[in-house]
């Protein structure tokens, strides 16, 4: 049968006709002289026959026969080809699509040696440095939005990093992030002009009908590529198996700068043309989970290990710190996360449903879904946890005084806004919708683990997650009682009540009068009270997960112990000034690590079960009796230690 475009749903209709002629379909698509309808009607039914086996069965299930012949015939790499090269004719303008479709299915029905195999042959035929270059210089805005997503999915579905240095990592990460801030306005400049507009027309099914129309798309459809960029730089910096933290800072310092491209692209505002991107949300992600200490332990706390566990600990610690360091050297690291937080203050949800409205009539995409501001207020409730999760760790690095007041208000007053309220909730009114929706983002917690693996895994339940941060309620706290315990430890909590202005160097908006207040003996004795009780509610959070998810009822129970920590370091920091509010704390902290420890017990990590258990018995020995706490928490606690040295020799 002679490949014709006329012959080709005959082909794609047959399995067995299609597999014989798969190997001279692949050759064909890599002649140079063939013309843009037989391409573009080749990779169509690839693409599409590639879709429906993905509806067909689950993610990460392996190959279907005609997929397991496709990449064997070379599909795969002549997809990388395909966006690289422009053969002529608005006729091949899908075909760019269609790779995409092509690759992103291919990848996530892999399994694990499949996606290996993907990995190999993306490496041999310098798929990377392709879709870098078609990003950087290719004349058609559909083909660069196709490099991008194909970019994205040799970062995150398979694991491309492992093959670069640090070097090389850093630079591709600054590019895309550039790329990400720089190029806003380059497809709405293409799609303006009439011999190129073309292209709006075929992407878009709210089909824009004249180059103005299509310009206003174009920055919508740019918005796509903004977030393949940053989610690119996620799967680069985060791949799966996790990398030691050392892994992170010798890319950091590498390229410092991509710290403030990441923190430029955090703060950016919602784009009226795009309103549900999560592109900023991303960004600060990345930042949070480049500073996110390890897990295995309890920030805070000191907890006897021994030399090797100690040894490796200390390692991870001091990276992570290392690279707290290189980002408080950049020149406005606090002005730009202050103004992060404040985007997120300034925002209403009358204005971010009117932007979700306009989507259709006024830049001519699909109209969002109704749950899609649901959907952005928990991005919200995310981009906040990020930041204060980036804050607490900074805590730890050699943060300045001045600083530690800049941030004292925000973190203050998170700490009083994370209340509880209803999920299933629904707005009767436009106060009630704004204090609904505006409470979502404070229950919001992070349990993330890499994309490549989240089709298969189940972070919590299936397996640890790689990212773990607990709702603002815990979050808020944890960098304010960090604020207090430094301030308090270096006497400059004392000395402020004194001051008649504030020192040199604070950020603007921050005031004297705030400061006076927060760090009054009225303010310290009500927040301590109200987040002694939080330390109890965290933990009874974890009770829900333990038959069903473990490792997230461990990290419920950890970020509890994390809170009760830093309560008593506060008071220890004031040398017992608040000891008489925070009676029960200890046993608290004594049940929380006990409840991590056999959490970790339950699923086979004995290494952190050890910590844990140690951990709780060595705070059981020294609490005062007045802490009540019982004998046979301190016998549990000796039987999970054993369990883990017995499984750990």
């Amino acid at each position: 049968m002679e490949l014709t475009t006329e012959y080709a749903w005959r082909i794609f209709a047959d399995t067995g006709l299609l597999k014989e002629y798969l190997p001279r379909i692949v050759e064909l698509l890599n002649a140079p002289e063939l013309d843009g309808t037989w391409v573009e009607t080749y990779t169509d039914h690839l693409g599409k026959n590639f879709a429906q086996s993905a509806k067909r069965s689950r993610t990460r299930s392996g190959w279907d026969p005609v997929m397991k012949a496709s990449v064997e015939a070379g599909v795969f790499e002549t997809m990388f080809s395909l966006v690289k090269h422009y053969h002529g004719g608005q006729n091949l303008g899908t075909t760019a699509i269609s790779a995409i479709d092509c690759v992103v299915h291919l990848a996530s029905k892999a399994n694990d040696d499949q996606r290996l195999d993907l990995l190999s042959r993306a490496v041999k035929c310098d798929a990377l440095n392709t879709c870098i270059h078609v990003l950087k210089v290719h004349e058609l805005c559909m083909h660069r939005y196709a490099a991008g997503s194909m970019l994205r999915v040799l970062c995150t579905e398979l694991g491309y990093v492992a093959e670069l240095t640090p070097a090389k990592t850093a630079a591709i990460i600054e590019y895309l992030c550039r790329h990400a801030l720089d190029e806003t306005e380059s497809y709405s400049i293409q799609f303006a002009d009439p011999d190129k507009a073309w292209q709006a027309y075929r992407i878009t099914t709210n089909a824009a009908s004249t180059p103005e129309e299509a310009s206003d798309y174009g920055l919508r459809f740019f918005g796509l590529t903004q977030e393949n960029c940053v989610w690119s730089v996620h799967g680069l910096l985060f791949p799966w198996p996790v990398p030691p933290r050392s892994h992170v800072f010798d890319i950091v310092r590498s390229r410092p700068a991509m710290l403030d491209l990441l923190l430029d692209i955090a703060m950016l505002p919602r784009p009226h043309w795009y309103p549900e991107s999560i592109m900023q949300q991303i960004a600060g992600e990345i930042i949070a989970q480049m500073l996110q200490l390890p897990l295995g332990t309890v920030p805070g706390l000191e907890i006897p290990l021994d030399l090797e566990m100690k040894a490796a600990l200390e390692n991870e610690w001091q990276h992570v710190v290392l690279v707290a360091n290189l980002l408080m050297k950049r020149p406005e690291w606090l002005p730009k996360l202050l103004k992060s937080w404040k985007r997120l203050d300034r925002e209403r949800v009358a204005d971010t449903r009117y932007l979700l409205h306009q989507v259709r009539p006024e830049w001519h995409g699909l109209e969002p879904p109704p749950e899609k501001l649901t959907a952005i207020y928990d991005r919200r409730g995310q981009m906040r946890v990020d930041l204060l999760s980036i804050i607490v760790t900074l805590t730890f690095a050699d943060i300045r005084d001045v600083d530690l007041i800049s941030l004292l208000r925000l973190t203050y007053e998170a700490t009083k806004r994370a209340s509880p309220i209803s999920r299933d909730a629904e707005p009767t009114t436009l106060l009630d919708e704004e204090a609904i929706y505006g409470t979502l983002e404070w229950r919001i917690r992070v349990h993330r683990i890499p994309i490549s693996i989240a089709p298969s895994e189940i972070p919590g339940t299936t397996c640890d997650a790689t990212q773990q941060s607990p709702p603002p309620a815990v979050c808020a706290p944890l960098a304010l009682l960090r604020i207090l315990t430094l301030l308090a430890e270096r006497g400059v909590l004392a000395q402020a009540q004194t001051w008649r202005a504030l020192p040199a160097g604070i950020a603007p908006g921050v005031h004297l009068v705030h400061v006076h207040q927060i760090l009054s003996d009225a303010t310290i004795e009500a927040t301590l009270n109200v987040l002694a009780r939080r330390v109890a509610a965290q933990r009874e959070s974890g009770k829900m997960d333990v038959s069903t998810a473990p490792w997230a009822a461990r990290a419920h129970y950890r970020q509890a112990a994390q809170l009760a920590g830093a309560l008593l370091a506060f008071d220890a920091a004031e040398r017992g000034r608040w000891a008489h509010m925070l009676v029960g704390v200890r046993r608290e902290l004594v049940l929380c690590l006990g409840n991590a420890a056999e959490m970790s017990n339950r699923v086979h990590d004995y290494g952190p079960a050890a910590v844990f258990a140690n951990a709780a018995l060595d705070v059981a020995e020294e609490a005062p009796q007045n802490e009540g706490i019982a004998p046979e928490n301190v016998e549990k606690n000796a039987r999970r230690l054993e369990v883990a040295k017995a499984n750990l020799t």
